[in-house]
């Protein structure tokens, strides 16, 4: 099958053709979509279509579109899923949005799936072959064990960085965050071991995104790291009173350029 993954873009967040280079758009490389394609068998043809790299392609020759959503690109995913529908194209909506709301997703999909995309892409790719897609799929917790690595080759363009995807959960339960009600209780994170494998595949600059205040395993995840004697642009969103020690000494070990709140926009000396 035809299989092309979408992610849409607000107005302002479009070029206005495709970027081909490290320097215009987004500097560090979105993992969504190269993540979904590869739960997806390579005898399959797929394509990644972010709005955020270049303009979406909706008369491609497609057998079936898949659009991921969160809150404030939902519109967008509602307008490319209608469309594509209106060429017949068969769509499945997942992503936190749609997951936390999969009523209002229905109406504008063939198929909803809820939760993360492992444990449902098998039975979703083998009904959607043979035209009979449920209207919901359900998706459990992944063993991040399990998790293979994005196909980062399909990606539309280089980026300043590239980036990891190392957990999913948070072990706290704030109200106002939908990170618990679609990944589900607890932390869960890669081993080790299969992460540092990953980044010696990976290009001399790499991003780590920390929000879930993880500290012993990031640090255990920094030393490792560390030997491989990479750079790191450290991207920690701990706000100013939760940034410990520990994590002062993570980003030491890392030999990183801070790069946002909560850790001093300053330098680090080798180690």
């Amino acid at each position: 099958m035809r299989v092309h993954l979408f992610a849409g873009a607000r107005p302002w967040e479009r070029p206005h053709r495709p970027v081909r280079h490290a320097f215009r758009g987004q500097g560090l490389a979105n993992l969504t979509l190269p993540g979904l394609a590869a739960l997806i068998p390579h005898h399959h043809d797929v394509r990644l279509q972010d709005e955020q790299v270049a303009p979406l392609d909706l008369d491609a020759p497609i057998d079936l579109a898949m659009v991921t959503t969160k809150a404030c690109y939902t519109p967008r995913a509602y307008e490319i899923a209608d469309a594509l529908r209106d060429r017949g194209v068969p769509v499945v909506i997942g992503g936190c949005h749609a997951s936390l709301n999969p009523e209002e997703a229905a109406g504008h999909a063939d198929a909803v799936v809820t939760g993360e995309a492992e444990s449902v892409m098998p039975a979703l790719l083998e009904d959607a072959a043979r035209g009979r897609l449920e209207p919901r799929y359900k998706g459990t917790q992944a063993d991040m064990a399990r998790v293979p690595v994005p196909r980062r080759e399909l990606l539309q363009k280089r980026y300043i960085t590239d980036s990891l995807i190392v957990s999913r959960g948070c072990n706290y339960s704030c109200r106002f965050c939908c990170i618990r009600g679609f990944y589900g209780p607890g932390f869960r994170a890669k081993p080790v071991g299969q992460v540092v494998d990953e980044v010696r595949g990976l290009g001399t600059y790499l991003s780590f995104l920390d929000e879930k205040r993880a500290i012993p395993f990031l640090e255990e995840l920094a030393s490792a790291v560390h030997d491989e004697a990479k750079r790191l642009t450290s991207l920690f969103a701990a706000t100013p009173m939760e940034t410990s020690s520990p994590t002062r000494s993570c980003t030491w070990r890392c030999r990183c350029l801070p790069a946002s709140r909560g850790v001093p926009k300053r330098r680090s000396q080798p180690v």
